[in-house]
C-alpha cells in the first residue's frame, strides 16, 4: 500500500510532463535558429472547390441584393396583405452538388432563364415559407404547414404568380449591372431534377430570411459561375458606385428622356365658366332651361393641362371639330388666385 500514490501526488507527476513538454516545444537548438528559414503562413486551398469569385465581388453582390430584398419586402406586403420582412443572411460560394446537398426532399425549387445570360439559375423557397405563402394567398393565415409534401397543379399555379413578380424584381436589382430578362421555366418538388449545371461546378448562393405572421423560412438564389461570368467584371464596388456619376452618357441619357416625355399623354380640358346653383334649382332643371355663365361671350377661357390652368384661350371650330385657340400663358400669380 505503500507504493500507491496520492492524488495530490498523480496531479503534480501530470503537471510536472506537461511543462516539460511545452518547453521542449518552444526551445530551439542553437545551430539550428541562425540558419533556420523565417516562418511562412500556410493557407489550406480545396482545388476541387476553386474560389471563382472575389471578395469585392461577393461584397457588390451583397449589396445588389440588399436592394433586392428590400423590394421583395414591399412586394410580398401587398401581394399577402400582411407584414412581410426580408433580409440577406448571406452570399457565399459553393460548388453546384453542395447547394443541391443543403436541400430538402420534398422542396420548392424554380428553375429560371436569365436572358441574355447562358443557363439557368435556381430560386428555392423553403417549404415552410412556401406553404404559408399558398395558405395566405387562399385566405388563411398564414401558418405553417404540420407536414410537407410536393406542390398540386393547382398551388404550383398560384405560387408561380408569386414567383413572376419575385423574378421581376430581380431583374429590377440588377438594373445597373445587367438588363435581365428571368423568366420562371418549371417549378421542381425533387432538387436532383434541377440539374442546371455538372456538379462540381461553383456557384454563388444568396441566402436570405424571410419573415411571415407566423412562419420564418429561408430563400436561396443559386448563379452558378458560367451564368453570370459576362456579368463579373462589372461586379466591383468602384463600377457600382461609380456608373451613376458617368458624365460621357448624360447627353444620351437626357436625349432619351425628352424623348420619353414628348410621348407622355396629358389630359387637356377648357373651363367655359362656372356659377352657383341651390340644390333646389339643380333638382328643377329641365331640358332647355339656359345656366348663365359667369364669363362673357368676348372673354377668353382657362385651358387645363391635367388639373392646372396653363393658358389662356377662346373657343372656336376646325371644320366639324370644336376647338380652341391660345392666346396668352397663365403667369404663376394668376395660377395662384384661380
Amino acid at each position: 500500500m505503500a507504493d500507491i500514490l496520492s492524488q495530490q501526488e498523480v496531479d503534480e507527476l501530470v503537471k510536472m510532463v506537461m511543462q516539460s513538454e511545452r518547453r521542449a516545444a518552444t526551445q530551439v537548438p542553437a545551430e539550428d535558429s541562425a540558419h533556420s528559414p523565417p516562418s511562412r503562413r500556410i493557407r489550406v486551398y480545396d482545388f476541387r472547390r476553386p474560389d471563382k469569385f472575389s471578395k469585392d465581388q461577393i461584397r457588390t453582390l451583397q449589396m445588389l441584393h440588399d436592394n433586392y430584398a428590400r423590394l421583395l419586402t414591399s412586394y410580398l406586403s401587398t401581394a399577402l396583405r400582411t407584414m412581410v420582412r426580408v433580409d440577406v443572411v448571406a452570399v457565399e460560394q459553393l460548388s453546384f452538388e453542395e447547394f443541391l446537398d443543403s436541400l430538402p426532399n420534398p422542396a420548392v425549387v424554380a428553375v429560371v432563364s436569365m436572358s441574355p445570360m447562358k443557363g439557368n439559375a435556381l430560386l428555392d423557397l423553403e417549404p415552410n415559407l412556401a406553404f404559408a405563402i399558398i395558405d395566405r394567398l387562399f385566405g388563411g393565415p398564414g401558418a405553417k404547414p404540420d407536414t410537407t409534401r410536393p406542390l398540386t397543379d393547382v398551388e404550383e399555379t398560384v405560387l408561380g404568380r408569386i414567383l413572376g413578380g419575385m423574378l421581376q424584381l430581380l431583374a429590377e436589382a440588377w438594373r445597373n449591372i445587367m438588363v435581365l430578362e428571368p423568366k420562371l421555366q418549371v417549378i421542381e418538388s425533387n432538387p436532383l431534377f434541377a440539374q442546371v449545371v455538372s456538379p462540381g461546378e461553383m456557384t454563388v448562393v444568396v441566402v436570405l430570411s424571410a419573415e411571415l405572421a407566423e412562419c420564418e423560412g429561408g430563400i436561396k438564389l443559386c448563379l452558378p459561375y458560367i451564368t453570370i461570368e459576362p456579368a463579373l467584371p462589372k461586379l466591383s464596388a468602384q463600377h457600382w458606385f461609380t456608373r451613376g456619376m458617368r458624365q460621357e452618357d448624360a447627353p444620351e441619357k437626357l436625349e432619351e428622356l425628352k424623348r420619353r416625355l414628348k410621348r407622355v399623354e396629358v389630359p387637356i380640358n377648357v373651363a367655359l365658366g362656372s356659377t352657383r346653383l341651390t340644390v333646389r334649382e339643380l333638382l328643377n332643371l329641365r331640358v332647355g332651361d339656359v345656366i348663365r355663365l359667369d364669363n362673357s361671350v368676348d372673354q377668353d377661357l382657362c385651358l387645363y393641362v391635367g388639373s392646372r390652368p396653363k393658358f389662356w384661350c377662346r373657343p372656336g371650330r376646325v371644320g366639324p371639330r370644336l376647338a380652341c385657340r391660345i392666346t396668352a400663358p397663365i403667369r404663376e400669380e394668376e395660377s395662384e388666385d384661380e
